[in-house]
């Protein structure tokens, strides 16, 4: 078979090589030789197909003599194997060439004048493909016609790699498992100055550090939450200093302050719920309360006044002699101011003009006419009935 083998070769030779004269057999090895024309034996145009121990070979002598004492082998043909030498190459058309690219175990697509592409085809119909390349800047990897995967066939790392080190990890099921992540902490970036990332969609949180943990604690709530400890958010108007607000809870009591300057609210202050809540406490007092205009109290306040209470609503008061509030003013019906204690007779009630509803023990003053000839009255009311205790003298 080997035989028949080298006799095709030899004769496809001449047909396709009609620049060489054919040699002979020699010997009970069998060797096909043959010469280039327009070149000397000795000055290395002679070559020979040997077969020996079942491999063939392609020699061309190197000797000055024109013998096969030095020679070249360019081509080596066993039973398991093709191998060329190692500046040998094979090439398509003159322009797609692969080569062992002058190093141990490692194959090239190379041409000295053209990008070289390489293509894996999955099907020629669409056609759908793998393409590697690199186009004289960039190396390229891309699919034509489906999604591009990379993927470990087992449970090993996958790293993303520059300057040959390695920048982005993707672990394996017991780092994460499968967490993406960078190969050093806290050194690579998302985005850069100028070429921002869109946008981020995170399932359950964004841990800074490894402690300022921002989480979605339930439907259309953002939250600051460590389980283990408290967390404070801050607002910086200026780094200097630092000027900031924070926002917080301290485990206990939630807060907001500010570090600079003072807490200003834009908009009314209110509870949530009408009168259910408080500000100060027994033990946490306001010190100073300044009021622009109004204060009002009660839940049905009169529609006027710097201060507003409800009928029959009182200032109270007390002191380290008393143990309960004592009333100090107050207001009674139309017009009726109330100093003093609404149940003894020590009750003074001033009425600016005609009294309203009066009780036992109320003290008012009524005035009649206009100055030069007004005269007032002082009167109290006694057992359902009115005393006048003194009128004044016209004034």
């Amino acid at each position: 078979m080997i035989r028949s083998f080298l006799s095709l070769v030899l004769a496809l030779s001449l047909l396709l090589t009609p620049s060489m004269s054919f040699g002979q057999f020699q010997g009970t090895a069998p060797v096909a030789t043959f010469r280039e024309t327009d070149q000397s034996i000795s000055g290395g145009g002679y070559w020979r197909w040997k077969l020996n121990g079942g491999v063939i070979t392609l020699e061309k002598n190197t000797s000055a003599d024109g013998s096969f004492g030095t020679t070249v082998v360019p081509l080596t043909i066993s039973g398991t194997a093709l191998q060329l030498d190692s500046a040998a190459s094979l090439t398509w058309n003159g322009d797609t060439v692969l080569v062992r690219d002058g190093a141990a175990n490692t194959l090239a697509l190379k041409n000295s004048t053209n990008a070289q592409t390489l293509r894996v085809y999955g099907t020629t119909t669409g056609p759908k493909y793998l393409q590697l390349l690199h186009d004289g800047s960039d190396s390229r990897i891309y699919s034509q016609t489906g999604a591009l995967i990379l993927r470990t066939v087992d449970d090993s790392v996958l790293n993303l790699d520059t300057n040959n080190a390695a920048r982005w990890v993707i672990g394996n099921s017991a780092i994460g498992p499968y967490a993406m992540y960078p190969a050093s902490d806290n050194v690579y970036d998302l985005g850069r100055s100028g070429v921002q990332v869109r946008s981020g969609y995170f399932g359950t949180s964004v841990v800074l550090g490894a402690d300022a943990i921002l989480v979605r604690d339930a439907s259309n709530v953002l939250a600051l939450k460590n389980s283990t400890n408290a967390q404070e958010f801050r607002v910086y108007g200026s780094t200097t200093g630092p000027k900031y607000a924070a926002l917080g809870h301290d485990g206990s009591n939630a807060y907001i302050y500010n570090n600079t300057g003072n807490l200003v609210f834009h908009t009314t202050f209110a509870p949530v719920n009408d009168n259910s809540q408080d500000i100060g406490s027994g033990s946490k007092r306001i010190r100073t309360l300044y009021a622009g205009s109004t204060i009002e109290l009660g839940s049905t306040p009169a529609t006027a006044g710097i201060i507003r209470l409800p009928n029959l609503t009182f200032l109270n008061a007390r002191n380290f002699v008393n143990s309960a509030n004592v009333p100090l003013i107050g207001l009674d019906a139309v017009d009726s101011v109330v100093v003093g204690d609404t149940t003894t007779a020590s009750k003074i009630t001033s009425s600016l003009g005609t009294p309203g509803s009066l009780r036992d023990g109320d003290w008012w003053v009524s005035c009649t006419g206009t100055s030069p000839a007004r005269t007032c009255s002082l009167n109290v009311r006694d057992t359902g009935s009115t005393r006048t205790i003194v009128t004044s003298s016209a004034f």
